[in-house]
C-alpha cells in the first residue's frame, strides 16, 4: 500500500515538475536524425525554449533554422549565412540576432540573408547544409563563417578521397542512431525535464569522465582530434575542400571570422584565435575576402567595458553572444555589404 502510495506521489512530483520545466525553462529537444547532415537536428517548425543562456521562445522554420519564413517570390539579392551555434543563435530572441539586424537594416533593397547556422557544425557540414538549402534559397552569395574551435573540429572526421589521393567528401561513419540511442532521442523530443536535464549536467558528466579517462590512461587523451592538435596541414587541406567546393559552383563566398574573445571583468580580454586564423590565411592565398569582427568588438570593448558574449544567468563575457553582440557584429557586417554582395 505504501509502495503503491509513494508511486503515485512520485508520478504526480514528476508530472509537475515536466510542466514547470516545459512552461519557464525548456521546450522538448524537438530534434530529429537527419540523414543528409549525418547529425541530429531541430524538426521544421520546431518549438524553442531556453533559458540555459538568456531567454528565449520562438519556432524554427519550415527547414529547421532559426529564420521567418521565407518570402515568395524571392528577392533578388539572397545571402546564405553558414555557421555553427554563434549564427544559430538560438541565445537571443529572434528579432534580436544579428541575422535579422541585417535583414532590417537591408529592408526594402531587395535583399534576404538566411541563418543556415546548426549548433555543433563545423565547416564540414557547410556543402551539406548548402546542398539541402540550395532549392529553398536560391544564395548567390555565401558567408562562411569560422569560430574558434573550427581548426581541431575539421580533424573529427575521416575524408572519402579519390584514386589520385584528393579529398571528395567526410565521413563521419556515425550510421543510424542505435536502438538506445532511438530510444533516448524519443524522450529528448517528447520530454522538457529530461532535455533540460541533459543540457544542464551532460557538460559536467563528460567534464567528470574525462577528468576520469586522464587519470586512467596516464593523461593519455585518445580521442582522435584531440590527438592530432599538430595536424595543422590536415584541417588546412580539409578546409581547402570546403572553399573548393563553393568557389567550384562559382557562388561569392566571404569568410567572416566570428568573435574569439572572452571579456572576464571590465577591462579584461582575452582573445582565443585558436588556429582560426591560419584557416583565414588560407581563404586570403585563394583569394577568398575574409572579415574579421574582433578588432571592432575589441574596440567596442574598451570604449564602453561592457561585454558582448555572455548573458546575466550565467558569466556576463563568456559564451555565446548577447543582443548587444549580435547588434555590433549585425551593424559591423552591414558595413562590410559591399564585400559580401561584390
Amino acid at each position: 500500500m505504501r509502495f503503491g502510495l509513494g508511486l503515485i506521489v512520485l508520478v504526480m512530483c514528476l508530472c509537475a515538475a515536466e510542466l514547470l520545466v516545459r512552461y519557464a525553462v525548456r521546450a522538448p529537444a524537438d530534434e530529429q536524425y537527419d540523414a543528409r547532415r549525418d547529425a541530429y537536428a531541430w524538426h521544421p517548425h520546431a518549438s524553442v525554449l531556453r533559458t540555459d543562456e538568456g531567454y528565449t521562445r520562438f519556432r524554427m522554420d519550415a527547414h529547421g533554422f532559426n529564420n521567418d519564413p521565407l518570402p515568395d517570390p524571392l528577392p533578388s539579392k539572397r545571402v546564405l549565412v553558414l555557421g555553427d551555434s554563434f549564427v544559430q543563435s538560438v541565445q537571443v530572441m529572434r528579432s534580436d540576432n544579428f541575422i535579422t539586424r541585417l535583414n532590417q537594416r537591408f529592408a526594402g533593397q531587395d535583399v534576404i540573408v538566411y541563418n543556415a547556422g546548426l549548433a555543433g557544425g563545423d565547416p564540414s557540414y557547410y556543402p551539406v547544409l548548402y546542398d539541402e538549402l540550395d532549392a529553398a534559397v536560391q544564395p548567390q552569395y555565401v558567408v562562411l563563417c569560422l569560430s574558434d574551435n573550427d581548426m581541431t573540429d575539421l580533424l573529427r572526421w575521416a575524408v572519402k578521397r579519390d584514386s589520385e589521393g584528393r579529398i571528395v567528401g567526410f565521413d563521419r561513419q556515425n550510421g543510424m542512431p542505435s536502438q538506445f540511442g532511438l530510444v533516448r532521442g524519443w524522450l529528448y523530443a517528447h520530454s522538457a525535464l529530461i532535455t533540460h536535464l541533459k543540457y544542464r549536467y551532460d557538460p559536467v558528466i563528460r567534464q567528470w569522465m574525462r577528468e576520469k579517462m586522464m587519470w586512467f590512461s596516464g593523461h593519455q587523451i585518445t580521442r582522435k582530434h584531440e590527438s592530432n592538435m599538430d595536424g595543422v596541414s590536415d584541417s588546412l587541406e580539409r578546409w581547402r575542400f570546403v572553399l573548393k567546393y563553393f568557389l567550384q559552383r562559382k557562388l561569392t563566398i566571404t569568410v567572416v571570422v566570428m568573435p574569439v574573445m572572452e571579456n572576464r571583468a571590465r577591462g579584461s580580454l582575452q582573445l582565443k584565435y585558436k588556429g582560426v586564423d591560419r584557416l583565414a590565411e588560407e581563404a586570403r592565398q585563394m583569394g577568398i575576402p575574409v572579415l574579421d569582427v574582433n578588432p571592432t568588438l575589441l574596440d567596442d570593448f574598451r570604449l564602453s567595458g561592457l561585454p558582448a558574449k555572455g548573458f546575466n544567468n550565467t558569466v556576463p563575457g563568456v559564451g555565446h553572444l548577447n543582443k548587444r553582440g549580435h547588434r555590433l557584429l549585425g551593424d559591423w557586417l552591414a558595413s562590410k555589404f559591399e564585400v559580401i554582395t561584390r
